[in-house]
């Protein structure tokens, strides 16, 4: 991995040095980045196997080199509860995933906690077919899980406090 990263470093001429100081920048302005980061890392522990990042406005964010298992990252600390965190595109997008025999989670990330929500026992629990109820409903759903993940957050970080 190391010679790699030489290698691209070489091929720009940069120095180590050069990029982390740019990924600090970046991380630093792009706070979701660093939870992309322990979600990648999340993954990769929890269904051991190596995963890659798809593009970055690619749904889903994480894939396994294999391809077998698809990862949606949602860096929820701070935001207000109801927010929809999930757009129906990237819903539907993940369900095709799912229909094609794919393993598909939604990595709820708060700070150091990463919890999994799989999509596709959701998906059978609502026997999920075409139509936009039953849609609104999987999105319902699964948003009201990764607000109980949340409290769950909250309650455990006022416990430690």
């Amino acid at each position: 991995m190391l010679e790699e990263l030489n290698a691209l470093l070489d091929d720009y001429d940069l120095s180590l040095e050069d990029l982390l100081r740019y990924i600090k920048t970046l991380f630093l302005a792009n706070k979701y980045l660093i939870a992309e980061a322990r979600a990648f890392i999340e993954s990769e522990r929890r269904f051991h196997k190596k995963f890659k990042r798809t593009d970055l406005f690619e749904t889903p964010d994480l894939i396994s080199d294999d391809e077998s298992i698809w990862v949606e990252v949602k860096d929820v600390k701070g935001i207000a509860f109801g927010s929809t965190t999930l757009s129906r595109n990237q819903l539907l997008k993940l369900i095709s995933g799912a229909r094609k025999g794919k393993s598909v989670y939604i990595a709820v990330v708060l700070g150091p906690l990463v919890e999994f929500i799989e999509l596709n026992t959701l998906l059978k629990e609502k026997q999920m077919d075409r139509g936009d109820a039953l849609l609104n409903s999987i999105l319902l759903e699964l948003n009201k899980r990764i607000e109980k993940t949340i409290i769950k957050y909250l309650k455990e970080g006022i416990k430690n406090n």
